[in-house]
C-alpha cells in the first residue's frame, strides 16, 4: 500500500506541474539532438626555419646563424668552383686545395730562419681558409725543431687550429701522435683535419 501511495503521489505531482510520466524523446527537444558533423581542420602552422626561437620574427643573430650554415660556392686553388656545406666534412679535393693554399705560409716552419710575423702569417692563412669554407680547421704540419739529441735539428710536427693564436700542443716527432690528437680535437668540434706533407 505504501508503494502504491508513493507512485500515485508522484504521478499526481507530475500531473499538477504539467509534466508527463511519458519518456521524452530527443525529437521533442531539437536543441539537444545530436549533430553529426566533422570539425573544420586546423590550419597547419607555418614555421620559418630561419626563426630559430619561433617568435614570429627573424633577428640579426638568427640571420647570422643561417648565413654560417648556408652552402657556399668556393673557388679552389686550381680554379675549380665547388659547393661546400659547412655542416658536412670537407671533400678530399677541397682538403687538397687547402693544403696548397696554406703550404707557403707553413714553409717557414721547416727552417730556423723564421722572419718576424711568420707565425701571424700561418695563423692568418689557416683562418682565411676556415672563413671561406665555413668550417673550422686543424692543421698538422711538419716543422724543424731543436729537440733532438745534442740539440740537433729533427723533424717534428705541430698542430695549428683556426681561431687560435698559438699551437694546440708542443711539437712532437711522431706525426701519428699529432694526427690522433688533431682528429680527437676535431671530432669534438665538428671541424676538419688537414695534414701537410
Amino acid at each position: 500500500m505504501k508503494k502504491l501511495t508513493i507512485i500515485t503521489t508522484a504521478s499526481l505531482l507530475l500531473a499538477l506541474t504539467g509534466c508527463s510520466t511519458e519518456p521524452l524523446g530527443l525529437d521533442l527537444v531539437p536543441e539537444f539532438q545530436a549533430v553529426e558533423s566533422t570539425p573544420a581542420p586546423l590550419p597547419e602552422p607555418t614555421f620559418d626555419p630561419a626563426d630559430l626561437d619561433q617568435n614570429g620574427s627573424v633577428s640579426n643573430f638568427e640571420l647570422q646563424v643561417q648565413a654560417a650554415h648556408a652552402v657556399r660556392s668556393v673557388t679552389l686553388v686550381d680554379g675549380t668552383v665547388v659547393d661546400v656545406d659547412p655542416d658536412v666534412p670537407l671533400a678530399d679535393n677541397v682538403k687538397a686545395s687547402v693544403v696548397m693554399a696554406i703550404a707557403p705560409a707553413f714553409s717557414v716552419l721547416l727552417t730556423f730562419d723564421r722572419p718576424d710575423g711568420s707565425s701571424r702569417a700561418i695563423f692568418a692563412a689557416v683562418d682565411a681558409q676556415a672563413a671561406s669554407l665555413g668550417r673550422e680547421l686543424v692543421v698538422v704540419a711538419p716543422a724543424k725543431s731543436a729537440q733532438g739529441v745534442n740539440g740537433a735539428a729533427v723533424r717534428a710536427y705541430v698542430i695549428i687550429a683556426s681561431g687560435k693564436d698559438q699551437g694546440l700542443t708542443l711539437s712532437d716527432e711522431s706525426q701519428a701522435t699529432q694526427i690522433a690528437f688533431a682528429e680527437n680535437y676535431a671530432s669534438a668540434r665538428n671541424c676538419d683535419v688537414i695534414v701537410l706533407p
